[in-house]
């Protein structure tokens, strides 16, 4: 690691690009726990930053939050979703990452019963409480939401540039893992 990066980072540890540096260092001692709180540190400042970003959900996804990812690949999503790299991110996240009590969460904030929208519904306690059978259910069905999410945003991509190489990849990757959704996100033989 280079003294200099760690100096910098030391200074300004907000600076996005302190942090990148430092973190990309870190990464190639295989120092990833420590590369995680560096970037961290500056996430507000870098998350709009699409290197800057891409290695702290990378790093994020390698620590096994996969939720902290899909949750920033939903707020870009939501700010701009023309953007194709995010979007495909988004969908490969949603398709592919595991289901945990993290990512059971309320859809909808409800005062009365002290939920708020995003939050997991589940404490780790009450998670831990649940049966096999019960846990399992609740995974198959946020599995199943966020499958349905996918292919929601690849069909909203596709009606917007059905010859995007990119897109196309993308959904035809998905609909190989779940072609059951083939159809609703417009993939026939002449696409895939």
């Amino acid at each position: 690691m280079c003294s200099s990066d760690l100096q910098a980072f030391e200074q300004a540890p907000s600076r996005w690009d302190n942090s990148f540096s430092l973190a990309q260092a870190l990464i190639n001692e295989g120092r990833l726990s420590d590369a995680l709180q560096v970037l961290r540190a500056a996430r507000v400042t870098g998350r709009n930053d699409a290197e800057f970003r891409d290695l702290w959900l990378f790093v994020e996804m390698q620590a096994g939050n996969y939720d902290v990812a899909i949750k920033e690949r939903r707020r870009l999503f939501e700010l701009d979703p023309l953007d194709e790299s995010n979007s495909i991110g988004l969908v490969q996240l949603l398709s592919e990452a595991p289901i945990g009590r993290e990512s059971v969460v309320h859809e909808r904030t409800d005062e009365r019963r002290n939920q708020v929208a995003g939050e997991p519904r589940f404490t780790q306690s009450e998670w831990n409480q649940l049966d096999r059978v019960e846990r399992q259910r609740i995974q198959i069905q946020t599995r199943d939401e966020r499958r349905v999410e996918a292919s929601r945003i690849l069909a909203e991509m596709i009606a917007v540039d059905p010859t995007s190489s990119q897109i196309l990849v993308g959904a035809n990757r998905f609909g190989r893992r779940h072609p059951e959704d083939r159809k609703s996100t417009r993939l026939n033989s002449s696409h895939a």
